[in-house]
């Protein structure tokens, strides 16, 4: 069984973070040059491209829709704002920050949230990178990134923009590909 290439979890965090259009057609050709993509999936990544608004303000508007106010919006980026109790910057945050640091990874700014889905993705997709499909990155992922297929699903519910919903659809493909060979299941 052919693991997906880790890249593909750092580039649904792009995604998931950033509004720049070039950003995101950036993003998507590393992407598209991955080497044994399925041929579903190379035409999900097409279909994202071709997705991407011409007008850059029209994303941004998307996004500010769904994702900004992380305890009111349609869709909650953060890990801490989308299990019980509602928080930000509560547990899943302390923990996150503990495996960036663990890593080498210092936050930016004391006030960002560790445990946005873009950033869990992307250092997910480092991770995998360095040391492959581990224990430690099985670990990673039960403790991170379960919520996140209920994120896209709700991305895909409340989305007016066709980019969002091929985006939730490049995730959910993501998270329901067969199982990598070691001791987690994506």
């Amino acid at each position: 069984m052919t693991c997906l290439p880790p890249a593909l979890y750092g580039i649904l965090g792009i995604m998931l973070t950033y509004t720049e259009t070039e950003r995101l057609r950036a993003a998507l050709e590393e992407a598209e040059a991955e080497q044994n993509l399925s041929a579903a999936l190379r035409a999900k990544l097409a279909a994202l491209r071709s997705a991407i608004p011409e007008d850059p303000e029209a994303l941004e508007k998307e996004y500010i829709r769904l994702f900004m106010n992380p305890l009111g919006a349609p869709c909650r980026l953060w890990q801490s704002a989308s299990v019980n109790p509602l928080t930000l910057m509560g547990e899943p945050h302390i923990q996150a920050t503990e495996w960036y640091r663990q890593k080498g990874i210092q936050p930016r700014k004391k006030n960002e949230p560790a445990d946005h889905a873009g950033y869990l993705l992307v250092f997910f997709s480092r991770l995998l990178e360095t040391e492959g499909y581990s224990e430690e990155a099985a670990r990673f992922w039960s403790e991170h990134l379960q919520w996140i297929p209920n994120l896209l699903r709700e991305i895909a519910r409340h989305t007016r923009s066709s980019f969002y919903s091929e985006l939730a659809g490049f995730g959910l493909m993501l998270f329901n590909s067969p199982a990598p060979e070691s001791e987690y299941s994506p």
